[in-house]
């Protein structure tokens, strides 16, 4: 899974490009033309990070993580209209 930042200047995406078959999942970042690919969250062992996230302003990023034996998967919750 990936995702673009709001302001369209980066895709962020869970990748074990730099161990491949591995089972270690780091977070790279690079630009929608293909340019400035960086690893920005690196894994260790076999542990994996997934699933990152921009925040609005395109500042932050989150990620899930499985490290230390705890698993945390993201959930969706479509707000109510009311």
């Amino acid at each position: 899974m990936c995702n673009w930042s709001p302001d369209d200047e980066w895709i962020a995406f869970a990748s074990d490009r730099h161990a491949p078959g591995s089972g270690s999942f780091a977070i790279y970042m690079v630009h929608p033309n293909g340019t400035g690919l960086r690893r920005v969250v690196h894994s260790g062992g076999s542990g994996r990070t997934n699933h990152p996230w921009f925040s609005p302003d395109s500042k932050s990023l989150v990620f899930t993580s499985d490290y230390a034996a705890v698993s945390a998967e993201p959930e969706y919750f479509r707000k109510e209209k009311h």
